[in-house]
């Protein structure tokens, strides 16, 4: 599977707090520190559902063998 930057971060700040509730500003803040803001929140929303999808492909790819 291959993952964008921020899709791997992604994968490994949700990996790091299994079974934790993470609001868009702290993956935000993950995902962009140095950033001013300027990213809306519902990047979050891109980079989980893009993220989803790649797992669930590769899910069922890897069923298929």
């Amino acid at each position: 599977m291959c993952l964008t930057q921020h899709e791997f971060r992604l994968l490994h700040f949700l990996m790091r707090h299994p079974n934790q509730i993470l609001t868009r500003e702290q993956i935000l803040d993950e995902l962009y520190p140095h950033d001013e803001k300027s990213v809306i929140d519902r990047t979050v929303d891109v980079h989980v559902s893009k993220l989803r999808e790649g797992l669930f492909f590769s899910m069922r790819w890897l069923s298929g063998l």
